[in-house]
């Protein structure tokens, strides 16, 4: 079902795909690269919250976020495991606006979270964005044929 909110966000064209290094400018904004910003079309907002499986944030397209939200609004209003399941999701995500130069600004909690300092290691990840600390990145920048072997099979490729 389509509704106006989601006739007004551009579907993601193409996966998120790559890694990206930058560094926090010093009013701590991170840039999304022009050619996620491409895919994504031209959003002025970005859904972010704490990833619920890594110790990175997540950064979500309203293309990818609205039809899940419109999913969540066929459920009963006051159920209460929804309820919390909802609070406990979305209490500390934000909803950002991206600028011109399509930088967002995490608020300080959320970057202490994924101990992001002065550089955000940005990875894409089929139709969301993940960002992590270098510190804390999974694997070195060595490609392991085993790991990327068994992702194509259980994505069925």
């Amino acid at each position: 079902m389509e509704t106006e909110i989601t006739k007004s966000v551009p579907p993601v064209d193409g996966p998120l795909s790559g890694t990206f290094e930058h560094a926090l400018d010093p009013k701590r904004r991170i840039t999304i690269p022009a050619v996620w910003r491409e895919v994504m079309g031209s959003v002025s907002h970005l859904y972010v919250m704490v990833d619920p499986h890594e110790p990175c944030l997540t950064i979500v397209p309203p293309a990818v976020l609205m039809p899940r939200l419109q999913r969540l609004r066929q459920q009963p209003l006051f159920d209460d495991g929804i309820s919390e399941a909802l609070r406990d999701f979305f209490a500390d995500a934000e909803y950002l606006a991206v600028d011109v130069q399509g930088r967002i600004r995490i608020n300080d909690e959320l970057l202490a979270h994924a101990q992001l300092d002065d550089v955000a290691l940005l990875r894409g990840i089929g139709v969301r964005i993940q960002v992590w600390s270098p510190k804390l990145r999974p694997r070195g920048k060595k490609i392991d044929p085993a790991v990327v072997a068994n992702a194509a099979k259980v994505l069925g490729c």
